[in-house]
This record gives C-alpha cells, structure tokens and sequence, in this order.
C-alpha cells in the first residue's frame, strides 16, 4: 500500500511537472509569434529609442479614437434624421455629398499651405492630426445635442431672428458637420506626410518597410479591438 502510493504520488509530480513544462513551452511560442508578428525582425536592437513607448501611446490613441468613432458615427446618423420618419433619404444623400465635397475642397486648400512645412515641424504636425481628430469627434458627438438646441434664436429679438433665417447660410448640420469632416481630412493629410519621417526616424538598420508592415500589423490588431469593445459600447449606450 505504502509503495502504491508513492508510485502515486510520483506520477503527480510528475504529471504536474510535464503540465508546467508543456505551459512554459506555449507561453514562450506564443510569446515569440508575438514579437515576430508585432515588433520589427532583431528589436531592440534595429530600431531607435523610444519605439516601443511610441508604439504604446500610438495604439492606446488609436483604440480611444476607434471607441469615440463609434459614438461619433452614432451621433451624426442620428442628427441626420436617421429614425425620423420626416426626414428623407435624398436630403440625407445630398447632405452628405456636400459635406464630402467641401471637405475635400478644404483639404486640398490645407495641404497646399502646410505642405512645404512638413518636413521642418514634423511633432507639430503629429500633434496637430490628434487635435484636429479630437475637435471632429467632439462636433459629431455633440450634433444631436446641438440640432436640438432652439434656445438661442429664442433669445434674439424677433427682428434679429428673422434677419438671420433669411441670410443664404447652409443649415446648421451641414456647417457643422462640414468643419468636422474638414478637420478630419486635415488630420489624414498631416498624419499622413509625418508618418514617413517617423518611420525613417525609428528604422535605423535600412528596416523602413519591416518597420511599416509592422506598424500595419499593430494597427490591424487596435482596430479588431477597437471593433469588439465599439459593438459593447454601443450597446451599452442604447441601453442607457
């Protein structure tokens, strides 16, 4: 009996043992599929300082940006009529091809300005894409809450608002969602021109196109993230 059940207990051990070893072995493939996937081939040592610290604000601002895109989008459907039974589908179309329209007017007007400073002030323009981002989730969160504001003109005198009714301005969901969609085009253009000078600041081993394929792959993963928690917040915000 005695012998029995040491034989027992050995097989214990030893079956603890080979579970232990077996997790250390996975967790060492796991971890290195990871670093293979997700950091640049022979890091640290083929990037410059700072990369893995860039990397992690760049992807936490990128996953909060994904999240607010969300509400965002939610907001402007519904400041658009989205639900109202009033409202129309070629309004909304026209809407927003105006909107497109003289964004990308804008935009062409912004990098005609900006772009011979690109190079010379690239953490200004860096800086300035996530303003600008914020400033246009922040008008289309706010639309619906806007649209419904009636309180101003009933503040005016009676002249006044009728005065400011009859100028030829565009509605107010169009000059707004106009500046949004202006900032965000000045945000891709700025993001766009400094990511290069980035790229070539963290590879320093001739790595340029490892180093942006990698950056692909991280950007790809903060967005599937961003998918997932995007569909909870959602629904939590309904249910509010």
């Amino acid at each position: 009996t005695d012998v029995s059940k040491d034989d027992k207990g050995k097989n214990q051990n030893a079956n603890g043992t080979s579970l232990g070893a077996n997790l250390k072995t996975w967790s060492r493939k796991i971890q290195q599929v990871s670093r293979d996937l997700f950091l640049p081939v022979g890091y640290p040592h083929t990037v410059a300082g700072g990369y893995l610290e860039y990397q992690i604000y760049d992807s936490l601002q990128g996953l909060c940006s994904y999240l607010r895109g969300v509400v965002s989008t939610s907001a402007v459907l519904a400041a658009a009529g989205v639900g109202d039974a009033e409202a129309t589908a070629m309004s909304a179309a026209m809407t927003w091809a105006i909107r497109d329209g003289l964004g990308m007017m804008g935009g062409l007007l912004f990098s005609y300005v900006a772009s011979p400073h690109f190079d010379s002030h690239v953490k200004e323009f860096r800086l300035l894409a996530d303003i600008l981002n914020d400033i246009a989730l922040t008008i289309d969160m706010a639309l619906p809450s806007i649209m419904t504001c009636d309180w101003f003109f009933s503040e005016l005198n009676t002249t006044m608002a009728s005065f400011l009714h009859s100028l030829p301005l565009p509605s107010t969901y169009l000059f707004l969602t106009s500046i949004s969609t202006l900032c965000k085009v000045a945000c891709g253009i700025s993001a766009g021109a400094t990511k290069g000078n980035i790229t070539d600041h963290f590879a320093i081993c001739g790595n340029r196109a490892d180093v942006n394929a990698k950056e692909s792959t991280q950007e790809t993963l903060v967005s599937l993230m961003g998918m997932i928690m995007g569909v909870w917040l959602a629904r939590w915000l309904s249910a509010l």
